[in-house]
């Protein structure tokens, strides 16, 4: 939608007189400017000579580009739930809960080496999946291990099995905390 037009801005030259036309270009400037002063609002150029006003956005709004203008956009796609219950964010719930038919899983376990070079750990989900879910595993401490290799994890709607595979026989224990999202 078209905006407020504004005269381009003038080099003005010491001494000059002002005259009433470029007085006024001033002050419908400084006017196109005023009407946009609501807090949060953002002014842009529309045109070559044309302002915009852009209102604030409203929560969970983030602002884009719309055919080569800004707008603001909903991020109705993001699950904000921390955990605790759907309307109170502030503290952590249990790590197991139904969001919108999709469950979430986590936990903590230990992979421990005797002499090997590979070592699975199979682990019970507290909740069945109704079909397998996307599982995410992240090592800790793999740095005390040295010849850390890699891990992979297989997935049924029942339980999940890490595999940990180091370049060398060795001993000792290996942290990973592991994360399951699924259907419910």
């Amino acid at each position: 939608m078209p905006g407020t037009a504004y005269v381009s801005p003038y080099t003005y030259v010491p001494l000059e007189v002002l005259t009433a036309a470029k007085l006024n270009a001033m002050q419908d400037n400084l006017r196109a400017l005023k009407a946009w002063s609501t807090a949060g609002d953002l002014l842009y150029a529309y045109d070559s000579d044309q302002l915009e006003r852009l209102p604030i956005g409203t929560d969970d709004q983030i602002l884009s580009v719309v055919s080569g203008l800004p707008a603001w956009k909903s991020l109705s796609i993001i699950n904000k739930r921390k955990g605790g219950s759907a309307t109170n964010w502030e503290y952590q719930g249990s790590n197991n809960y139904d969001v919108g038919n999709m469950l979430a899983q986590a936990g903590a376990d230990q992979a421990i080496f005797a002499s090997n070079y590979t070592k699975s750990v199979t682990i019970t989900f507290p909740i069945a999946f109704s079909s397998n879910p996307l599982v995410f595993v992240t090592m800790q401490d793999i740095g005390l291990l040295g010849n850390y290799l890699g891990h992979y994890a297989y997935a049924t709607s029942t339980y999940v099995t890490v595999y940990i595979t180091m370049d060398t026989a060795h001993t000792g224990n290996l942290s990973f905390n592991w994360l399951a999202i699924g259907p419910a």
